[in-house]
C-alpha cells in the first residue's frame, strides 16, 4: 500500500514539475512583464528540452533578460563543444552584437 502511494505521489510531483516548466517557458517566450521573463530564466531547469528557448532570449529587447540568459549559461557551465554549431553562432554573434554593457 505505501509503495503504491509513493508511485502516486512521484506521479503526481512529475506532472507538477512538467506543468511548471511549461508555465516558466510560456512566460519566456511570451510575457510583456521584464522581471517576470528574468524569475523564469533564473529558475528553468537547463536542459535539451528548455535550451533552445533560452537562447532565444538572447535576443531579448530588455538588457537585463539578455546578460541574465548569459549568466545562467554560464553558472550551469555549458560548454561550447556540446552545442551544435547555430547555437555557437547565435551566442557569439548575439552576444558581441549586443550594444548593452
Amino acid at each position: 500500500m505505501e509503495t503504491t502511494q509513493n508511485a502516486t505521489i512521484t506521479k503526481q510531483l512529475a506532472e507538477a514539475i512538467e506543468v511548471m516548466k511549461y508555465e516558466m517557458i510560456k512566460i519566456i517566450c511570451q510575457d510583456e512583464t521584464v522581471i517576470l521573463r528574468k524569475l523564469a530564466v533564473t529558475n528553468l531547469d537547463l536542459n535539451d528540452s528548455t535550451f533552445h528557448h533560452l537562447i532565444k532570449r538572447i535576443r531579448d529587447k530588455e538588457p537585463m533578460i539578455r546578460s541574465t540568459v548569459f549568466s545562467k549559461l554560464l553558472k550551469d557551465k555549458i560548454m561550447l563543444a556540446n552545442l551544435q554549431i547555430a547555437d555557437i553562432y547565435k551566442l557569439i554573434y548575439d552576444g558581441l552584437g549586443s550594444r548593452e554593457k
